[in-house]
């Protein structure tokens, strides 16, 4: 088995390793307290706790985005300190300080129990949320001790000087604009309304427009273009996939002639929008109401924002002008080796898109996944034969029951309530079983485990050890495994880091796929025998 050469794969440094870890744990808890709390329930009969009321939201929103800045103002400073910073880093680890840290975590839970579920006691609210805000600093506080000791950060705080300025006006900055763009809604509402009826009005017989409700008009179907039709999320999307491709490849680009693929990429998902409508608009009129209602109307802007994703990150690698390399214009060489890892994954979701578009209500088309996974598997079938497949079952078994606890933990303690679906047709259940136990593990694996983890370390990935294993390759491709279950993304992050620790264990891809399998065969099983189909 390939290892990892010392060029290919550089160790995360100590003091990074500990920011981060210190970040995720944090992000995780606000995360989940954000979804918890909600201070539309605060009584608000108290200053302290109106005041709570209208700037709690605002105030977590700044915190993230000034700590946003302040990773990319404050390395350069502290790079300056590396070496005494670095010495404290490999300090050790605080244990007792974590069980300080979840003691006030307890009693910030009891107070917000209190405080959020309108049960204050005879006396003074306003005492109440400054016990609630005290037992909160002191939670993250004793907390970030228990990472780094109390002269690292003193340290921090003297080395990162006005950036730490720049940071809070950043933030503030970005806050500011954040909320002055829910009033070019309209307006971009208003824009996209006469970009789509123009041409429906030179093909659709009897068509008719109504600019000031902004509804377009058919003989046996009309849509109405809202706010969230304007086209600004998908170019808030692509603006932060376009940033945050940039960075990650910032060596393969030349800035700042590179910068202009931001306003590319927001013109070319703005133009997508607007023939997403239209082609919402024409679906309807031609004689299916429900798909374009259902399937096509949620599905569609994924599937524009996936076409301008994929165009602005193959094809600004084949403009000269933003290439930091000279551009191949010749064929290669030989099969992209990539390919046998992305391709069974990449099939699963267009055939995903493919199918939820053209539902309307029930994905009557999930067998299209099932057979476009089959297909793109058994492509690759010679390669696959040369990768580590053995299965230890124990291991497998085990961790593939730990992720179906947490993950059903997490639904009950986080998730809204949702309305029961009826039960799917016998034949359906069966196919879907098949996939999700089958294929999809090992499509996934193949993707997240096989591929992105080892690329992240290196562009030549097969040369890394699937052994390996370094702190900003698996925490980064854990997070893009959360975020690819939506709303479920925090037990989705977990299990991915279970999955990554599973595969590194004996360097297995049947290991991970196993307990990928196992969990998704016991989440199954829950979901038959529950009735709680909405977890599919």
């Amino acid at each position: 088995m390939p290892r990892t050469s010392p060029e290919s794969a550089v160790p995360l440094p100590p003091l990074l390793a500990r920011l981060l870890f210190l970040s995720l744990v944090l992000g995780l808890e606000i995360v989940v307290s954000t979804v918890w709390l909600d201070t539309a329930t605060l009584d608000r009969a108290n200053y302290l706790i109106r005041l709570l009321a209208d700037s709690g939201s605002w105030s977590v929103r700044f915190s993230v985005i000034f700590l946003c800045f302040a990773a990319c103002f404050l390395p350069p400073r502290l790079a300056r300190h590396r070496q005494s910073l670095e010495t404290f880093a490999r300090t050790p680890f605080r244990w007792p300080l974590v069980g300080l840290h979840l003691f006030f975590l307890a009693i910030l839970a009891l107070l917000s129990r209190i405080l959020f579920a309108g049960l204050l006691p005879a006396w003074n609210g306003d005492l109440l949320v400054l016990l609630w805000l005290a037992a909160g600093c002191a939670s993250t506080t004793v907390l970030a001790l228990a990472f780094l000791p109390l002269a690292a950060w003193r340290q921090i705080g003297r080395a990162g000087g006005s950036g730490w300025l720049h940071s809070a006006l950043a933030a503030t900055v970005a806050l500011l604009l954040s909320a002055g763009a829910t009033q070019l809604w309209r307006p971009a509402a208003r824009l996209t309304f006469y970009l789509v009826a123009a041409p429906l009005r030179a093909i659709v017989p009897g068509f008719q427009a109504d600019p000031a409700k902004l509804i377009l008009h058919g003989p046996t179907f009309e849509v109405a273009i809202s706010e969230a039709c304007s086209g600004l999320e998908g170019i808030g999307l692509i603006l932060v996939f376009g940033s945050a491709w940039l960075i990650a490849f910032r060596r393969e680009y030349r800035f700042p002639q590179a910068l202009a693929l931001l306003p590319l990429g927001v013109v070319l998902i703005y133009t997508l929008n607007v023939v997403r409508i239209a082609l919402l608009f024409l679906i309807g009129h031609l004689g299916a109401p429900e798909i374009a209602a259902g399937g096509f109307h949620s599905q569609a802007g994924w599937i524009a924002f996936t076409v301008a994703a994929l165009v602005f990150a193959h094809l600004s690698r084949r403009i000269q002008a933003f290439s930091s390399t000279p551009v191949q214009t010749a064929q290669p060489a030989g099969p992209n080796p990539a390919a046998p890892y992305l391709i069974p994954f990449l099939a699963i979701l267009a055939a995903a898109q493919i199918s939820i578009t053209f539902s309307a209500g029930f994905e009557y088309l999930y067998p299209l996944r099932l057979i476009a996974a089959v297909a793109s598997l058994w492509y690759f079938r010679d390669h696959y034969r040369r990768l580590p497949w053995r299965i230890h079952w124990p291991l497998a078994l085990g961790a593939g029951t730990l992720v179906l606890v947490l993950w059903l933990a997490l639904e009950r303690l986080i998730a809204a309530p949702a309305t029961q679906p009826a039960p799917p047709p016998l034949a359906w259940a069966i196919l879907r079983v098949l996939g999700a136990t089958l294929t999809v593990p090992i499509a996934e694996e193949l993707a997240f485990r096989g591929f992105l983890l080892r690329r992240i370390t290196s562009a030549d990935f097969e040369s890394v050890s699937l052994q390996a294993f370094h702190w900003w390759p698996f925490l980064l491709s854990s997070v893009a495994f959360g975020l690819l279950h939506g709303p479920r993304a925090i037990a989705g992050i977990l299990a991915g880091m279970i999955y990554a620790l599973v595969l590194r264990r004996h360097g297995s891809l049947g290991d991970a796929a196993a307990a990928h399998g196992i969990t998704n065969a016991l989440l199954a099983v829950w979901v038959l025998a529950t009735g709680q189909y909405q977890l599919w």
